[in-house]
This record gives C-alpha cells, sequence and structure tokens, in this order.
C-alpha cells in the first residue's frame, strides 16, 4: 500500500494523508462593511479535497489555529463558533477565543 505524505500549513509538519488529517477553505462573505460572514469548508479526507483553494491541516488542533489565524486577522474579535454534527456537548476550544458546539 502507498502511503501520501502531505505538509500542514500552519505548523509545517510532514504528515500521513489519512484519518485525523483535513482539508479547510476558508471564505469571507461580507455582507455590508459592518457584518462579515465565513464560511468554512472542512473535508475530513485530504485526498478527495479539489487543489483549488484548500488548505492542508494535520489535526484538529491546526484545524482550530487556521480558522482563529484567519478570522483573527480579518476580525477585530476573535470569537467564532465551531459546529460540529452528532451530538450536543459545548466546551471551550482550549487556547482560543472560540467555543464548539456540537450537535
Amino acid at each position: 500500500m502507498i502511503k501520501h505524505k502531505g505538509v500542514c500549513d500552519i505548523c509545517t509538519k510532514e504528515f500521513e494523508l489519512s484519518d485525523g488529517s483535513f482539508a479547510i477553505r476558508i471564505a469571507e462573505d461580507s455582507l455590508d462593511r459592518h457584518s462579515r460572514k465565513w464560511t468554512i469548508t472542512v473535508l475530513s479526507c485530504i485526498q478527495d479535497a479539489p487543489d483549488d483553494g484548500f488548505s492542508h491541516v494535520c489535526g484538529k488542533a491546526c484545524l482550530y489555529r487556521a480558522m482563529d489565524e484567519f478570522i483573527g486577522k480579518k476580525a477585530e474579535e476573535c470569537r467564532f463558533r465551531v459546529i460540529v454534527d452528532n451530538s450536543t456537548d459545548e466546551c471551550p476550544i482550549k487556547g482560543h477565543g472560540g467555543t464548539i458546539n456540537k450537535r
């Protein structure tokens, strides 16, 4: 079996493109000059990700850092929510201004 490797765009660590790694794309939708909205697309299988506009991250910590860094650069206040399906727990993301809301 051939193992494919990639380099994390956040921590620059080399990693195997397998379970636990993600492809992420963050796009800003400006509703007006005072209101901003971001669309964050996360793919759990990097090998299926289109090359256009996706970054590769090695795990959840770098996934949250990518969101924090991108949104933090664009917004005066770095507060956001990460929505994850299949649960109802809510807990803080350690080291970040956001929270995670699982459904």
